[in-house]
């Protein structure tokens, strides 16, 4: 049961890429700034697909530590793999991961351009200016566009005391749980075959059966084009603005009203598609 829920979560992401450090002695690029180096480049690369309108994330858990996978993804002994959405603590405290290092994104400052890196207190250490390393202070130079930011700053201190209980988180995986489970139904009373998926806040929906066994993930992400765009166009004009492919996000300021008022949209939505011939 353990391996299926393993695969499952692997085909939840139409593609997914692997970030691996290998580490290499060097008297100037000590050893955690070249994880550090992957890290950026990982959000980066995270940045990237956002801007495109696409979605991502980053997540770790106990995969990347696992003897299989690393052995499978032919890595030597020198390679390492390396979101507040799920928890306070992001998912690595939900899922009980203490990282050496994590990143943080847009989130932690409220929704402005930011981030923060996050990690042990001996790693962190050696981005302060005054940690002296091999003769150079400090031993990690972090440099970024919105550094000290005096807005940005002020945004993460109004918004992190919201993030810290887990009120808000819980809140929006509530809504994200009504949300899928309405979707799920409609589609039942509807007779079309279909599936609202998804883990914490996030709502996928995929068309044409009621589970995604068997599927690869380019098939999860390869539906007709005339189908993604009936779904989007038609939650559309219902009021409901899709945030990326067919799925999309909760957060703190939906309401059960909100929900109700979106599944009422997708209903329709599914009763246009019918009548336009794309589902049937």
């Amino acid at each position: 049961e353990k391996v299926k829920k393993m695969r499952n979560r692997l085909m939840r992401a139409p593609l997914i890429v692997v970030a691996i450090t290998r580490i290499q002695e060097h008297y100037k690029v000590p050893r955690d700034e070249q994880i550090l180096s992957t890290g950026s480049g990982v959000q980066n690369m995270l940045n990237v697909v956002h801007a495109m309108g696409l979605g991502a994330i980053w997540r770790t858990g106990d995969m990347a530590e696992n003897a299989a996978v690393k052995a499978e993804l032919g890595m030597g002994d020198d390679e390492i793999i390396t979101g507040f959405r799920w928890s306070p603590g992001g998912r690595q405290a939900r899922d009980g991961i203490e990282p050496d290092l994590t990143t943080l994104a847009k989130i932690a400052t409220g929704g402005l351009p930011g981030g923060a890196v996050c990690g042990r207190a001996d790693i962190m250490e050696l981005m302060n200016n005054t940690t002296e390393r091999d003769g150079i202070a400090p031993a990690v130079s972090h440099k970024g566009t919105f550094n000290a930011s005096p807005l940005i700053a002020a945004a993460a201190c109004a918004a992190m005391p919201y993030l810290a209980d887990g009120a808000a988180q819980d809140h929006a995986d509530a809504m994200a749980r009504r949300m899928r489970d309405g979707m799920n139904a409609r589609m039942a009373e509807q007779g079309v075959k279909g599936l609202a998926y998804g883990d914490s806040s996030i709502i996928h929906v995929y068309f044409g059966q009621d589970t995604l066994d068997g599927l690869s993930p380019a098939q999860i992400r390869g539906l007709p084009k005339a189908v993604v765009k009936g779904y989007r166009d038609g939650m559309l004009s219902h009021g409901v603005d899709i945030m990326s492919y067919t799925s999309g996000l909760t957060s703190a300021a939906h309401t059960p009203d909100l929900i109700d008022e979106a599944l009422e949209a997708f209903s329709k939505t599914l009763t246009d598609m019918k009548r336009g011939g794309i589902l049937t």
